[in-house]
């Protein structure tokens, strides 16, 4: 119970800081979830570090799988007008306080992976594959770079899917 207390007053006290300066925070348009995806393209190749935060324009620049889904949202809430309720947090943070629960993705969707329900990994949704697998797009320790992968719906380390929100 507790480990779900702290997620919700953080997420009333985003709300609250949020209606204070009249932003109210909202789903991530289809638009820019769209957005975000053809930016992470731009960051396909680019090295892993964990606690990297790097620009995909960046010489010699890195990111961990948070940093690049921040970054990535943050480019592509610049087209759309929007913004960000943070500039830097983790992957667990980003499941708790600054998405809402899906139950299918759709393309610029979050995936929340990890083990014994702990978030500790989170990549882009892209789609369901012709033979219903899961192609994303992350920031890889394993791989040691941004890169695409397939993985079964049925992948055992995956823990949930969120929409990113946005003020």
């Amino acid at each position: 119970m507790k480990k779900r207390l702290l997620p919700l007053l953080l997420l009333a006290c985003l709300f609250a800081v949020s209606c204070s300066d009249t932003l109210v925070l909202q789903p991530a348009s289809e638009a820019t979830r769209q957005s975000a995806l053809v930016i992470a393209d731009q960051y396909l190749g680019m090295s892993y570090q964990w606690g990297g935060q790097s620009y995909w324009w960046e010489e010699g620049g890195t990111v961990d799988c948070s940093g690049f889904v921040i970054n990535v949202y943050k480019e592509a809430c610049l087209a759309s007008g929007a913004s960000l309720p943070f500039s830097d947090t983790t992957s667990w943070m980003l499941h708790d306080a600054y998405t809402i629960p899906v139950t299918t993705p759709e393309p610029g969707d979050l995936i929340f992976m990890g083990t014994e329900g702990t978030v500790s990994h989170v990549a882009l949704f892209r789609q369901f594959t012709t033979d219903n697998q899961i192609s994303l797009i992350e920031a890889n320790s394993d791989e040691d770079k941004v890169a695409k992968r397939t993985i079964s719906p049925t992948y055992e380390k995956i823990i949930s899917y969120g929409r990113m929100l946005v003020r």
